[in-house]
This record gives structure tokens, sequence and C-alpha cells, in this order.
């Protein structure tokens, strides 16, 4: 599960966090997060979304070689990519699937519940992955809307 894929924001604009201050940095700095150096293809076609407690930043993205959707989240430590300060979870790798992904956040009564919209392009068709997070994710991906692509009716691109 090595994957590669950098992370660069304003932190006052994008990531602001109270308590511990592990997001907090000073106005005009940048923070860089790099999950893994060894692929070139991560990271493409990816969005972010903040975990509204912790501030923790959870980024849904392509990863090209593997035609995969896949989800990173900050753990700080014990995680499987990044240094062990990120967990890299598989979400969807049933064809070339992960293009123009959305990610949403919620707090779940079972942690941290998670949603992302994204295109499978092998079969034209908008799909979601939805799940919660709690120590471990737990996902599931299903078709939306199925395209045709045998009759060029695509469904789900761009998706939010």
């Amino acid at each position: 599960m090595s994957k590669r894929f950098s992370f660069q924001s304003v932190a006052l604009a994008i990531i602001v966090t109270t308590g511990s201050g592990v997001w907090a940095a000073a106005a005009g700095d940048w923070l860089k997060f790099e999950l893994d150096s060894s692929l070139d293809t991560a990271g493409r076609f990816m969005d972010v979304a903040i975990e509204p407690v912790t501030g923790a930043p959870f980024i849904s993205f392509y990863e090209e070689d593997g035609a995969d959707l896949w989800l990173a989240r900050y753990v700080n430590s014990g995680g499987n990519c990044g240094n062990g300060s990120w967990s890299c979870s598989l979400v969807d790798s049933a064809g070339d699937v992960g293009k123009y992904n959305s990610v949403a956040l919620t707090r779940t009564p079972s942690g941290i519940g998670v949603a992302i919209s994204y295109y499978d392009a092998t079969n034209g068709s908008l799909k979601v992955a939805y799940g919660n997070c709690d120590g471990t994710c737990s996902i599931n991906a299903v078709t939306v809307d199925q395209g045709v692509p045998s009759v060029f009716v695509f469904k789900g691109s761009h998706t939010s």
C-alpha cells in the first residue's frame, strides 16, 4: 500500500484547529505532507475534507497506475503511509475508478462518516463510496447511476 501524494495548503485558509495545535501555523506558512515518494502516479483528481471536530484532513485521490480510488486520513501515528502519520485505504479498484472524486465528512455516533462521489470510467457511471472511520475505515462502493458506454451515455464525471 505504498502511495505518493503531496498536499500543500495555506494553513490558515484551509486547516484551522484548536487544542493540540497539530495543524496550527503562522499566517503565510505552508504545510506540506508527503504520504509516500515511491510512486509518481498518485494524487491526481484529489479532494480534501477537514474532519469537523479534530480538524484532521481526509484526502480522496485517484491512483493512475492501478486506476483506483484511495482515501488518506491523518492519524498522527500508527498509519501505513506518510512515515506512519497517515492511514491510506484502497476504496475501489473495480476497473478504472476514482476520477473526479469529491469527499465529504460528518460525525456519527460510531466515528467519522465518509462519503466519496466519483466517476467509474470503465462503465461510464456515477459511483459513491460511503462508510465509517473509527480506528479503521469500513467503506462500501455502489453504483448510483449506470452509464451505457456502448451508446455513449456517460454519467457521473465531475462530481461533488
